[in-house]
């Protein structure tokens, strides 16, 4: 577990506008974070021992007031369809990170940088017809 906690962490940390917000959820969450993603996240000073901010967490446990107003969905490569999602228009992309799991610090690294190069995309595809600039 991680690579959708990375992201809604790397989100929170580069976005400066507001209107969206990020939240990382699964449909079978481990029970925690792994270790290699806290250790190269520390490398770019984002605390992932923070566990009332960044922990695996099921779908379910979203509020259904967030799940009715979501209007963008990255999933991270899992090959799952979000139930809870599926009734929704809404446009689902799946940026297919390799797992983590068994990795070592430098593949994690790795895809703990293609995270971030996707999230700063995502900011910008996310605000660019506003005209905002949001990084």
């Amino acid at each position: 577990s991680g690579r959708s906690q990375m992201a809604e962490a790397f989100f929170k940390k580069i976005n400066r506008c507001e209107g969206h917000v990020a939240i990382s959820a699964g449909t079978k969450p481990d029970k925690k974070i792994e270790e290699n993603i806290i250790k190269v996240m520390s490398e770019k000073n984002i605390d992932m021992l923070d566990d009332k901010k960044y922990y695996p967490k099921i779908i379910d446990e979203i509020p259904k007031d967030i799940i009715d107003n979501v209007t963008y969905v990255y999933t991270m490569g899992c090959g799952v369809k979000c139930p809870t999602l599926s009734i929704k228009d809404i446009n689902v992309t799946d940026l297919g990170f390799d797992d983590v799991k068994g990795k070592s610090l430098d593949e994690v690294r790795l895809i703990r940088d293609k995270v971030r190069s996707s999230i700063i995309d995502i900011i910008k595809k996310i605000y660019l017809k506003g005209g905002k600039r949001c990084i």
